[in-house]
């Protein structure tokens, strides 16, 4: 029993050795604002002759993961990432913005958690093993 009781103080002790630091866990999360900044951006604009209205709710959150995003990073590292992700999601959707139902499926859920509950991602990256 007592062997197992310093099993898992040693655990407690040793487990974190592995996990991201703060300034890590922050630069992650800033890169996960990002992608989802790209998201909203590419969504807004999906929307904004079809659905004028849905385009502005993007385009809002577009704006508020912006901002949060910036503040976790800087504008310049910010904006590359962005970018980047832009790219990325445009290419994975052939630049084509009928098929937003692909970044949807793969970024929509999470972005919307992760603005929500920013607390609970940044967590995630603290615990996270590298």
């Amino acid at each position: 029993m007592k062997r197992k009781i310093l099993a898992a103080i040693m655990l407690c002790f040793t487990a974190p050795v592995f996990a991201y630091p703060l300034e890590d866990a922050q630069t992650n999360l800033a890169s996960d604002y990002a992608v989802c900044t790209a998201y909203y951006l590419i969504s807004a604009n999906a929307f904004r002759e079809s659905h004028p209205e849905t385009a502005q709710v993007f385009d809002r959150t577009y704006f508020q993961t912006l901002e949060k995003t910036i503040l976790l990073s800087n504008k310049k590292v910010t904006i590359a990432r962005v970018e980047l992700s832009t790219k990325e999601m445009l290419t994975e959707i052939d630049n084509d913005r009928s098929n937003i139902s692909i970044l949807t499926n793969n970024f929509g859920i999470d972005c919307k958690s992760w603005i929500k509950e920013p607390e609970k991602r940044l967590r995630y990256w603290l615990e996270k093993e590298r």
